[in-house]
């Protein structure tokens, strides 16, 4: 199994809900864990077109600038 280095105070913080994790951190941890990204957020809740919309732009407006751009690349890829 992948591994790789983490602060443990960051890590605690972000199972904790303090922190949330930068998509190159939750990139990572799946190929730690070694399952598809998608495997990480499925809740078993279907939400509504309306729901990922909203819950998409919230989380894009967290994001720094580095990480708003690799998650621009990979939505243009998915819309290929």
């Amino acid at each position: 199994m992948p591994k790789f280095d983490i602060n443990a105070k960051y890590l605690s913080n972000i199972e904790r809900g303090k922190e949330n994790p930068t998509l190159d951190m939750l990139i990572k941890f799946a190929d730690a864990l070694e399952v598809e990204m998608w495997e990480i957020f499925d809740f078993g809740h279907e939400a509504g077109l309306k729901e990922l919309r909203e819950t998409t732009n919230k989380f894009l407006k967290e994001l720094d600038e580095d990480n708003l751009r690799m998650a621009v690349k990979l939505l243009r890829a998915l819309v290929r």
